[in-house]
């Protein structure tokens, strides 16, 4: 048992060194369980993590979030995972918002924004506009939060150029 914000220290470094190798861009998720909570932290069990494998799997959807879907469904043997949270290091774009909808993930925690990607070459939020804004919006199917990462900002920088 860990807290979120070391996983979320431990996705980071994973991070960073994957996008250094430019194998998939500067983005990694986790699938997790909560253990317990207090005013200070949040205790984690991470099931699973995932970083981005398009490039080098060639394989457009490859990406973090589904990554980390994919094994945390191997590792528990089941699709349900209902009674699991996912954090991604970028707000996820549509398809991987899909995935996490069909995986019955209820929470979903992110570090940069759709700005942030979109500043990096990624249209993630023009798909927004058209495909999911009403239902992240309204909140109908997954309660969706940020915790910036002032780490992931220099990562993010970093791949751009």
């Amino acid at each position: 048992m860990i807290t979120l914000r070391n996983a979320i220290d431990e996705i980071t470094k994973t991070v960073r060194e994957t996008s250094k190798t430019q194998v998939g861009g500067p983005f990694g998720a986790f699938v997790y369980k909560t253990i317990s909570k207090d005013e200070n932290d949040e205790y984690i069990e991470v099931i699973a993590t995932g970083t981005n494998r398009v490039t080098d799997s060639h394989d457009p959807t490859a990406h973090a979030e589904i990554v980390a879907i994919r094994n945390a469904c191997k590792v528990l043997n089941t699709y349900d995972l209902s009674d699991y949270s996912i954090y991604a290091t970028g707000f996820p774009c549509p398809m991987c918002m899909g995935a996490i909808i069909w995986a019955g993930i209820k929470n979903a925690v992110y570090s940069q924004t759709l700005e942030d990607a979109d500043n990096i070459g990624f249209k993630d939020r023009e798909m927004y506009e058209g495909v999911f804004s009403r239902y992240i919006d309204n909140n109908n199917f997954i309660s969706v939060s940020r915790i910036p990462n002032a780490e992931l900002d220099d990562i993010y920088n970093s791949y751009k150029k």
